[in-house]
């Protein structure tokens, strides 16, 4: 059963799930996505209504990140390079292509 399936069917606890989040792969929380701006900028924070704060870096087309979740324009993504979490302009995302 994997971890999506585990959560879905609310087969684990909450000390459970966070103990399977770290001791997970990133491809069992994460779908493989590619970036396809000539270059779009990982942003630290996202607040609704007042945009992206804290820039990171700036990724480059083709760049492998992990899609987790999108809010509004923004899209949730682990940049694997480095395992960082970021905000990405959902539009640059080519989600399920990496």
């Amino acid at each position: 059963m994997t971890l999506r399936t585990m959560v879905t069917a609310g087969a684990l606890s909450a000390a459970a799930l966070a103990t399977a989040l770290t001791d997970t792969a990133h491809a069992d929380i994460t779908t493989p996505s590619l970036i396809t701006c000539q270059t779009a900028t990982l942003f630290g924070n996202y607040s609704p209504g007042s945009g992206h704060s804290d820039p990171i870096t700036t990724l480059k087309a083709g760049t492998r990140v992990g899609f987790r979740y999108e809010t509004g324009d923004s899209a949730n993504v682990l940049w694997y390079q480095d395992s960082v979490w970021g905000f990405v302009q959902r539009s640059c995302v080519a989600v399920g292509a990496g």
